[in-house]
């Protein structure tokens, strides 16, 4: 890992360990020359310090100690460790300012990963666009920043202050962002058609006149992103030592209930919602059931489940005018999503990749082989 990241080419910020010590070392060097030329010890060591000079820069910028760790690179444009553990501060802080929870962190590397990989497709294909963006769309960007989150400029240079923000790089990222927008606008977004007839096509697929509401709880064993066949097998196991709980009446579900909420690995989760937006391993499991009762152990890409019901009711559907926003606005994120995963796609065939962590690699792996339970 610590070979090979000062790559030909690739776009990085910062200066590695080993840039900045030999920065300094040859500045003294320089600067003592100049103070003191014809000094015994400056005359003395002269071959030594130049030798040592020669040794640092081929050892330090052939091999390199990375300020930054190059986790991939995509046509040039670098992804790194440190922009990683950032994106993962900002979900977490984002999430806790909404009151929501975060996906488990399995899921969420898996997700963060492709995030940062779409942006580097995306950044780069905006370089060879050769994208520009003003400084004034920029400052625009800023004075957004600063209403959003209602600073003024003392508050803002405060927020760069205790966050630990280098004002040139929020600039960057900013910039980076409205190059982004310039080619989603360009390539997705001019290309989603929406009118009526297409509006009421969409409400007569997925929109049922008649809908079952379903309120439960989801009893669940996690599983990492790629499951071996062992792992598994033995979640569905553990899963199976449950179920006689299941049939024990108010006892069993409090015994249920302890278990889930006292061990590492399992989770309950209480949802409300119609059958159309379950995962169709739900939806097929609660259709058999009727309120109190558990669902057999379920296998999904997000674990095993025992999925006890407690409420269902049938709902009046609506009609196509009552809700048209809403049709809209589903409409919209279908169409939205499946154009830019096209394009996404696109870039990605012709992008030249190159990835320096495998760990990294599996992550974006994980989304390729099956990107369904990160798209939810």
């Amino acid at each position: 890992m610590g070979v090979g990241f000062f790559k030909k080419g690739v776009n990085r910020t910062g200066l590695s360990f080993g840039e900045s010590f030999l920065d300094v070392y040859l500045n003294f060097y320089i600067f003592f020359a100049m103070l003191f030329p014809n000094h015994p010890f400056q005359v003395s060591l002269k071959p030594f310090f130049l030798g040592v000079s020669v040794l640092f820069f081929f050892s330090f910028f052939s091999f390199g100690l990375p300020y930054d760790q190059i986790v991939l690179s995509v046509n040039e444009e670098a992804v790194t460790q440190q922009m990683f553990e950032k994106m993962k501060e900002d979900a977490k802080k984002e999430a806790d300012f909404k009151r929501e929870a975060l996906p488990k962190k399995e899921i969420l590397a898996v997700i963060l990963a492709r995030k940062l990989m779409e942006n580097a497709l995306l950044n780069s294909e905006a370089r060879i666009l050769n994208l520009n963006v003003t400084e004034q769309e920029v400052e625009s960007e800023v004075e957004r920043f600063k209403a959003i989150n209602q600073f003024n400029s003392e508050d803002l240079e405060n927020f760069f202050l205790t966050n630990q923000i280098n004002l040139v790089l929020f600039k960057k990222d900013l910039s980076d962002q409205i190059r982004r927008k310039i080619l989603v606008d360009r390539f997705v977004n001019s290309k989603i058609v929406s009118n009526d007839e297409f509006l009421k096509s969409f409400y007569e697929k997925n929109f049922s006149k008649n809908a079952i509401h379903v309120e439960g709880k989801n009893f669940m064993i996690l599983l990492p992103p790629k499951p071996s066949k062992k792992e598994i097998q033995a979640a569905k196991k553990e899963m199976a030592g449950y179920v006689p709980y299941t049939k024990q009446g108010k006892a069993g579900e409090r015994k249920l209930e302890s278990i889930f909420n006292g061990k590492s690995g399992l989770e309950i989760q209480s949802f409300s919602l119609d059958q159309e937006e379950m995962i169709p391993e739900f939806k097929a499991a609660t259709l058999k059931l009727n309120p109190g009762q558990f669902s057999n152990p379920i296998f999904s890409p997000f674990g095993v489940h025992l999925v006890q019901i407690l409420k269902m009711e049938k709902v009046q559907g609506k009609s196509y005018d009552q809700v048209k926003d809403q049709v809209r606005d589903a409409y919209y994120r279908s169409e939205f999503n499946r154009i830019y995963f096209q394009y996404i796609e696109e870039l990605e065939k012709k992008a030249q990749t190159q990835y320096f962590d495998p760990k990294f690699k599996e992550l974006i792996f994980s989304y390729k082989n099956d990107p369904s339970p990160y798209q939810k």
